[in-house]
């Protein structure tokens, strides 16, 4: 594999054998980590190893060809696209349920990625609270994205409203975005704890921080019914807020997240849409695993 003029080459040997999937992003150019997306056979090494090496004799920077050595992994498993399932969707729409649902069926690691906003937008509050102020904390948000500890992630005050509201602000800032897209994609390609895959749920997964993922699910609900399920999910917690304040809050979330100029929320193309306005956990998790055998037809039996 080789790169010329910004678009990716196979050579002929290879590109035979690519699956569907990989076809697709060979024509689209949506490659997110060549080393996480296919795995050479080892009855295609000397072959792969050939095309490689001649890469150095040709046009190509011979520290390229290197580069693009690194990039495949020989294996034994045949060529396949990355185990990721993105999941996308507005809050309250039951993204984290159904993703930790599928995580425990499949033996997958679970990112829930609005946490890493919520732990951000936690560390800004804190930073604003000792004196710098809201929008000074606020300028410094990158630095305290890429600060983010486990304890940080771990606090019961990530769940409160008002670390949801900040961190939808932070979300639009496009320095954090930055900040925290590498760590979602090391997530996703190096599932952490020898997990089979991984399922990431969050508002721009399968459109920008897994693009190539195989399969790509956007969860939906009615906005009432949204703004029940985060009331009671409050109430739970112990907060107080009325289910007029959550409407009004889940509304003024929605607009920000669906109209940012950064990654706005919005189903892939390819993306499967799920209503869960009248369907319970069961149902929904039963409509996903039909979609995952498709996906992945050795994972579910």
């Amino acid at each position: 594999a080789g790169r010329d003029g910004g678009e990716f080459l196979f050579p002929a040997g290879v590109l035979a054998q690519l699956s569907g999937t990989m076809k697709g992003m060979v024509s689209s150019g949506e490659f997110l980590e060549s080393r996480a997306l296919v795995t050479v056979p080892s009855s295609a090494k000397d072959k792969a190893v050939s095309d490689i090496s001649s890469l150095s004799s040709c046009s190509h920077d011979p520290t390229e060809a290197n580069q693009i050595a690194e990039a495949i992994t020989l294996g034994d498993r045949g060529w396949k696209p990355m185990n990721v399932i993105a999941v996308d969707g507005p809050a309250a729409s039951g993204k984290g349920t159904l993703c930790r649902s599928l995580a425990s069926r499949l033996n997958f690691a679970h990112l829930d990625t609005g946490s890493l906003y919520r732990a951000t937008a936690l560390r800004v509050l804190r930073s604003a609270a000792e004196g710098e102020g809201l929008e000074s904390a606020r300028q410094s948000a990158p630095e305290e994205a890429r600060a983010i500890t486990d304890e940080d992630l771990r606090s019961p005050e990530l769940r409160s409203e008002r670390v949801g509201e900040e961190a939808s602000v932070l979300s639009a800032d496009q320095r954090v975005r930055a900040a925290l897209l590498q760590f979602q994609r090391e997530f996703a390609s190096s599932p952490p704890h020898g997990a089979a895959g991984a399922v990431l749920d969050g508002r721009d997964i399968g459109t920008n921080i897994c693009p190539a993922a195989p399969l790509k699910l956007f969860l939906t609900a009615e906005h009432s019914e949204r703004a029940k399920r985060r009331h009671a999910e409050l109430l739970s917690a112990g907060q107080t807020l009325s289910l007029e304040q959550v409407e009004a809050d889940l509304r003024r979330r929605d607009e920000r997240d669906s109209q940012r100029a950064a990654n706005p929320l919005a189903p892939a193309p390819d993306a499967i849409l799920i209503d869960t306005s009248t369907k319970g956990e069961v149902e929904v998790l039963g409509i996903a695993l039909n979609e995952v055998a498709k996906a992945f037809p050795n994972l579910v039996g």
